[in-house]
């Protein structure tokens, strides 16, 4: 799923570079809280965490209203609680994450616009000890609210909050013995701010 999500990625960005009136690439950090349930053998559980991620995005607008956004990046777990539960999340592997997104723009004037997304995200992590290799695997409905401020005809900056939904959750443990797979099931709602410094093309 990764590989197919990261080729859709480049295409959208060959092709959108081509065609695209107003174009933007950039750095991005963001903060998030996520909350839930999950299910286990015993019954559901609550599930709680927060996670700061960092990575690069960009944007390409076809019209004044209408483009697609993209960006790929990493995360880090800064807690973590199953339950009453808290993880220690100082070894917990950063999952890659790519992202693509329908974008729409509204304009107050030339140099603010309101900028709301819809998409798909994808997610991996890869943590390899003691001959087991743990590979976690999701997909997610992610979502977008922010602003556009172009400060000069370089340079932008957008803020606002990200909202995701995952609906895949994908546990793979290999060892020397075999691999086994499992779907974590649950729902689980995710928010938080985030800011990108852009430059304008």
């Amino acid at each position: 799923m990764k590989r197919i999500l990261v080729s859709c990625l480049l295409v959208f960005v060959c092709l959108s570079t081509v065609f695209a009136s107003d174009n933007y690439v950039g750095g991005n950090i963001g903060f998030s809280w996520g909350i839930g349930n999950q299910k286990t053998v015993g019954g559901t559980i609550s599930v709680s965490d927060s996670t700061i991620s960092f990575g690069a995005n960009g944007a390409n607008y076809f019209s004044n209203s209408f483009g697609i956004g993209y960006s790929i990046g990493f995360s880090k777990t800064l807690s973590s609680q199953l339950g009453d539960i808290k993880e220690d999340v100082s070894d917990i592997a950063m999952p890659f994450t790519v992202r693509v997104m329908g974008l729409y723009k509204y304009n107050f004037n030339k140099k603010i616009a309101l900028e709301v997304g819809a998409g798909l995200g994808n997610y991996t992590s890869i943590k390899a000890d003691n001959g087991v290799t743990v590979k976690r695997t999701g997909l997610s409905l992610d979502l977008k609210v922010g602003v556009l401020s172009n400060l000069q005809k370089n340079l932008a900056i957008t803020g606002g909050l990200n909202m995701s939904i995952p609906v895949l959750n994908k546990v793979s443990t290999t060892t020397k013995l075999g691999s086994t797979s499992i779907n974590k099931e649950g729902f689980k709602f995710i928010i938080g701010p985030y800011i990108s410094v852009m430059y304008r093309y």
